[in-house]
């Protein structure tokens, strides 16, 4: 098999678990095969960690386009170059800045209990 040849095994290994797990509610052989494969492929062009998140974003694309793995790729594709600044640190940071200041100011009460059980770091707390 090409798996068992893949120099990165454990990540191979790690996507076949997190789709099995996906897939276990409607366990389609075809479509747990597409999903590693696009993920695989992906992450090879793209020399890019792989992130468990990455499955819930491709899954939509093999659906829809369920007859054209191609479409399927580039809709995914597309979809991460957009998505490629909120994946960094930086980006994280900065969209957690900006929840804590929409909490601060649009609910006010919830932000006041956040902070009140410390589950605010001071490290991301608006100003």
């Amino acid at each position: 098999r090409a798996w068992q040849s893949d120099p990165q095994l454990e990540l191979t290994r790690r996507i076949k678990a997190e789709v099995r797990g996906h897939h276990a509610a409607a366990p389609h052989l075809r479509s747990r095969q597409r999903l590693e494969r696009l993920l695989r492929t992906y992450l090879h062009c793209h020399a890019a960690d792989y992130t468990s998140g990455m499955l819930h974003l491709l899954a939509p694309f093999e659906h829809v386009y369920r007859d054209s793995d191609t479409d399927a790729y580039f809709g995914f594709e597309g979809l991460m170059g957009q998505l490629s600044w909120a994946l960094t640190f930086e980006g994280r940071k900065q969209m957690a800045v900006a929840l804590l200041t929409l909490l601060r100011h649009l609910l006010p009460e919830l932000y006041a209990h956040l902070e009140a059980e410390e589950r605010l770091t001071t490290g991301t707390r608006a100003a």
